[in-house]
């Protein structure tokens, strides 16, 4: 029988060597990952800063390990900073795919392209953001993402632009 560890709001346990499965038992859920945007200014070039506890490399992309795991459950938490009003928010449902643009490579999206993050939904008046790396295999390995910011309901963005490296692929 296998026994399963209930975490804080029943989260999984951020990945690393601690969290490795037991030999010869694959993980059936994927990762729940928090990931905190501070938009600090807006224009043509925002500063921003991103937040999380998933490790980063020396370039500072974020490094989605999956220790075989299905992927990855994302929440982006947008905290404006800007004093902006009306304050930005991530475009409503129905524009939930120009929220995030996600491109393999080194280059960041320019134009729609789900290559890596899919958006699956906005919560929380829009300032939090879900999407799915699936991670798959083989892995991708650089990738960069635009994370998309509107004070319009969608009619113009801000883009943020981070970056990503999907190591090591789902289930396999």
């Amino acid at each position: 029988m296998q026994q399963e560890t209930i975490m804080d709001h029943g989260r999984p346990p951020e990945p690393g060597p601690a969290c490795d499965p037991p030999k010869g038992i694959a993980p059936r859920r994927a990762w729940e990952v928090e990931i905190d945007v501070h938009l600090k200014t807006d224009g043509a070039n925002p500063n921003f800063k991103i937040v999380s506890q998933m490790p980063v490399d020396p370039a500072g992309n974020i490094v989605f390990e999956n220790k075989h795991r299905p992927g990855f459950n994302i929440r982006f938490n947008l905290i404006d900073e800007t004093g902006s009003s009306p304050p930005y928010t991530f475009p409503p449902q129905p524009k939930v795919k120009e929220a995030c643009w996600s491109k393999v490579g080194s280059n960041c999206p320019t134009t729609a392209s789900w290559e890596v993050f899919d958006p699956q939904r906005v919560e929380n008046s829009n300032t939090t953001l879900l999407v799915f790396n699936a991670n798959p295999s083989p892995a991708l390995g650089d990738f960069k993402y635009a994370l998309r910011v509107t004070k319009d309901g969608g009619t113009t963005y801000c883009e943020l632009d981070p970056g990503g490296v999907d190591k090591n692929g789902a289930t396999s």
